[in-house]
């Protein structure tokens, strides 16, 4: 099995975002900035 790359290995955050209607569980990166964090749970950049 190969060795995982550095940005592989790096923590990750589990974010819940609660709206009127829903819940949504998102990952991200624990060096992300809001706005990689809202294009991930929009679907767009």
């Amino acid at each position: 099995m190969a060795e995982p790359s550095g940005a592989e290995t790096r923590p990750q955050i589990r974010v819940t975002v609660k709206t009127p209607k829903d819940k949504e569980e998102i990952v991200i990166c624990d060096q992300a900035s809001v706005k990689e964090a809202r294009s991930s749970r929009m679907g767009t950049p």
